[in-house]
C-alpha cells in the first residue's frame, strides 16, 4: 500500500474521492482546505487530518495528491504537487486556459511527473461498451457521433447556492463547455481528435450564471466525418447520451434506459444494459482504483494521461472561440508529453 493520500478540494467531488479511498482500504487521507468553505459546505470528518495551506501539506510528502478544488487552482496545485514528487489525479478540466494546461503539460514532463486525469465516464459500463463496439470495427467506416448531456445546474449541489459554486463562476474556470467535458473526451476516445470546431454558445435559459450555459459544438474531421455535442446547464429533466453512426450499423447510448444498442437497420445485432442494482459511484471507484494501481507501479504512470485533458480543454476553448468569432476554429494538435 502506498504512502498517504491528500485531497486538495472538499466540495461534492473531493467529499465522493474521500469516501471512495476509505471503501477501497485507504487509511491515511487528509484535506486541504482553504478554511473559506460557505456554511453549508462539508464538515471535515472526525479523526481526519486537514490542512490550511498546500506548501504545509506537501511538506508532509504525500504520496497521491487528488486535485479536486475549483478550476482555476488546479494548475497552481498540480505545479507544486508534481515537484513535491507526488502523483497527482486531476479533476477536469485542466484549468481555465490552454495555455496554462500546455505551460502545465511541459512542466509536468521535464519534471518526469505523473498525472492522470479524473475521466471517470470512460470507466462506465455503457461508454465501455460502446468504446468496444468502435474498437472492433462493427460499424463500418463511422462518419458521425451525437453526444449530448443537459441537467439542471440548481439542483447539481442543493445544499450550496449554485451562483457559488465554480460551474457557474467564469473567475474560477466555470461555464457549461468547460465544466462538462467529459463528452468532450468521450468523442476523443471514440472518433479521435478532431481538427476543427463551429460552434454556438451562450446564457439562454434564463438560470442565473454569469458563464455560458448552453452550448452546441461541431467537430470536423479530415476523413469526411463529424461529431455534434450538446450541453447545457438549463434542463430540469436529465439527459444524457451518445450516437455513433457507421456505414454498417449504428450503435446508441440510451443513459435513461441504461442500454447499448447496436443495430443494422433490420434488427438488433446487440445489446447491453445495466444491472438492476448499478450503482452510478462504481464508476468513479473504478476509476480511482485504476488511478491509484497505476501509480503504484514502478514506475508509476498515468492511466488516463495529462494530455488527453489538454485535448479536452484545447477542444474547449476553440469552441468558445469560435462562437465569439462567428466562424470555424482550427483545432492544435496536443503533443503527447505527459508520462
Amino acid at each position: 500500500m502506498m504512502g498517504w493520500i491528500l485531497i486538495a478540494g472538499y466540495g461534492s467531488i473531493g467529499r465522493r474521492h474521500f469516501r471512495n479511498l476509505k471503501a477501497l482500504g485507504y487509511a491515511d487521507v487528509r484535506l486541504l482546505r482553504s478554511g473559506r468553505t460557505p456554511p453549508e459546505g462539508f464538515e471535515t470528518p472526525s479523526d481526519t487530518d486537514e490542512y490550511r495551506y498546500l506548501e504545509a501539506a506537501l511538506a508532509d510528502d504525500p504520496a497521491v495528491v487528488i486535485v479536486a478544488n475549483p478550476s482555476a487552482l488546479h494548475a497552481d496545485v498540480t505545479r507544486a504537487s508534481v515537484h513535491a514528487g507526488a502523483c497527482v489525479l486531476l479533476e477536469k478540466p485542466v484549468c481555465s486556459s490552454i495555455e496554462e494546461a500546455r505551460a502545465l503539460q511541459a512542466e509536468v514532463h521535464d519534471a518526469n511527473g505523473v498525472v492522470s486525469m479524473a475521466y471517470c465516464f470512460r470507466y462506465h459500463p455503457l461508454y465501455s461498451a460502446l468504446a468496444q463496439i468502435v474498437r472492433e470495427g462493427r460499424l463500418g467506416r463511422i462518419f458521425h457521433l451525437h453526444a449530448w448531456q443537459a441537467g439542471y445546474l440548481p439542483s447539481w449541489h442543493p445544499w450550496e447556492d449554485y451562483r457559488k459554486g465554480y460551474a457557474a463562476r467564469g473567475d474560477l474556470g466555470g461555464g457549461v463547455v468547460r465544466t462538462l467535458d467529459h463528452d468532450l473526451d468521450m468523442l476523443r476516445w471514440m472518433m479521435g481528435s478532431p481538427v476543427e470546431v463551429l460552434a454556438s454558445v451562450g446564457s439562454l435559459s434564463g438560470i442565473d450564471v454569469e458563464v455560458e450555459d448552453t452550448a452546441d459544438m461541431i467537430f470536423r474531421y479530415p476523413d469526411k466525418k463529424q461529431a455534434h455535442v450538446h450541453v447545457c446547464y438549463g434542463r430540469r429533466d436529465y439527459a444524457r447520451g451518445m450516437w455513433i453512426v457507421g456505414e454498417q450499423a449504428s450503435a446508441t447510448l440510451n443513459w435513461v434506459q441504461g442500454t447499448v444498442k447496436l443495430t443494422d437497420g433490420q434488427q438488433i445485432l446487440e445489446e447491453s444494459t445495466l444491472p438492476d442494482e448499478f450503482d452510478l459511484n462504481e464508476t468513479y471507484l473504478n476509476m480511482l482504483n485504476d488511478a491509484m494501481d497505476s501509480f503504484s507501479i514502478d514506475p508509476p504512470r498515468a492511466a488516463i494521461p495529462l494530455s488527453d485533458g489538454v485535448a479536452a480543454l484545447g477542444m474547449a476553448v476553440s469552441a468558445l472561440e469560435s462562437s465569439r468569432s462567428g466562424g470555424a476554429v482550427p483545432l492544435n494538435t496536443v503533443e503527447e508529453l505527459s508520462r
